[in-house]
């Protein structure tokens, strides 16, 4: 996921006001996708910017370039439970 997070596309949209990660927070809870972030942090300060995910908008044209990162399983960087036999 690091790998991800320096991409320019997040970096420019985390320039408009947010957090690096909160766009890709607000948009899978606001889009139909098929995934729920799951952040964690033992940082207060953190954990409270991840939750504050709705105090902004993304627009439909970043949503897209959003999407248009996932690779499907050539891009994973983690298992996928329904892969497993």
């Amino acid at each position: 996921m690091a790998r991800i997070l320096h991409r320019s596309l997040f970096v420019g949209l985390s320039s408009r006001g947010t957090l690096i990660s909160q766009p890709s927070h607000h948009m899978s809870l606001n889009e139909d996708l098929s995934f729920i972030p799951l952040p964690k942090s033992q940082n207060p300060d953190r954990v409270r910017s991840n939750i504050d995910v709705f105090g902004f908008e993304i627009s439909q044209e970043d949503i897209e370039k959003l999407k248009g990162l996932d690779h499907g399983k050539e891009g994973a960087v983690t298992w996928n439970p329904i892969d497993v036999d």
